[in-house]
């Protein structure tokens, strides 16, 4: 619902929508800045993140966004040392899914390039929700659009219902514990399976693919 979509920075975060975003890379840090201001932020490019400390230490930013290869992720931790808490989206280009693991595992969100319009602008919103909640801020739309069964791996989608295994509820119940926040593959390894493993990895994404399509 691109509606909808477009609709949420100007509804919520009245004020709290700036967020920086940080690539080496001018083609990437045009096109992320672009895709975020029609979405509604106040997003502004930067090379290096340098130039962003003092404006993070004086909290104007509350959610970053860092683009670059494997080796920017070093940028992220520079970040997070300036605010531990800071909401991060790592955009990666050129990466690899050991690296994609390794980012998530970390407690960054990680979009893996090329990417969707429409899947960066959800990822976003994803880590503005964090920062509506540390704000008192409610989240908009009135009721849920998912409602859990507490007794039945079950689920309510819009009203309509969706079967789910009970490896499926696991995760997504999981999930809807984090209250839209990241969640690490370890955690929810064993939330699901009750241990964590690279096999268990593997298998943990084929059940968040089933999720999404449901």
């Amino acid at each position: 619902d691109q509606r909808v979509v477009r609709q949420w920075p100007q509804v919520a975060l009245d004020g709290y929508a700036a967020i920086p975003v940080i690539a080496p890379d001018a083609g990437s840090r045009r096109y992320i800045t672009r895709i975020l201001q029609r979405a509604g932020c106040k997003a502004t490019g930067f090379t290096e993140p340098r130039a962003v400390f003092g404006a993070l230490a004086e909290r104007q930013y509350d959610v970053a966004v860092v683009s670059g290869d494997p080796a920017e992720l070093e940028w992220c931790a520079s970040l997070l040392g300036v605010r531990p808490e800071l909401p991060m989206l790592f955009v990666l280009q050129n990466g690899d899914p050991d690296t994609i693991a390794q980012v998530v595992d970390s407690g960054i969100d990680c979009l893996e390039a090329p990417f969707l319009e429409s899947d960066l602008i959800a990822r976003a919103g994803l880590l503005f929700r964090a920062v509506w909640r540390q704000h008192g801020l409610a989240i908009p739309g009135g009721e849920a659009a998912v409602r859990l069964h507490l007794h039945q791996p079950r689920a309510q989608v819009r009203g309509g219902e969706i079967a789910l295994t009970a490896v499926e509820y696991r995760a997504l119940w999981t999930l809807a514990q984090s209250r839209g926040g990241v969640s690490r593959f370890c955690d929810l390894e064993k939330s699901v399976w009750g241990t964590s493993s690279n096999a268990r990895r593997t298998a943990l994404r084929q059940v968040i693919q089933r999720l999404r399509r449901k």
